[in-house]
């Protein structure tokens, strides 16, 4: 039995033990793996560690949708931050 279109839609996940929304789920999973990279990871394997870390089975519908926002707006703040960083080594001095 496939699942209805509207029954991705809802926010809340249903598996037992799982509490909060897509985005709570995805900034989890997304926290897990920035914890286990080296502290020197570069932004491509940052990328590509958050793109095997998917944890809603088909990358479809509105659970892939949510996972690309997030994901999206965690590697902004990552690219944001090392590129004030490279200014900062240009111009002398630590922010």
């Amino acid at each position: 039995m496939t699942p209805a279109r509207d029954d991705f839609r809802r926010a809340r996940l249903r598996g037992e033990g799982e509490r909060g929304t897509w985005a709570d789920t995805a900034r989890a999973v997304i926290a897990r793996v920035e914890a286990d990279l080296p502290p020197g990871a570069s932004f491509e394997t940052r990328w590509q560690a958050l793109d095997a870390a998917y944890p809603f089975g088909r990358r479809c519908h509105y659970p892939y949708r949510v996972w690309c926002r997030v994901r999206r707006a965690h590697l902004a703040a990552i690219a944001a931050s090392e590129s004030a960083q490279a200014q900062a080594e240009e111009c002398g001095g630590a922010p």
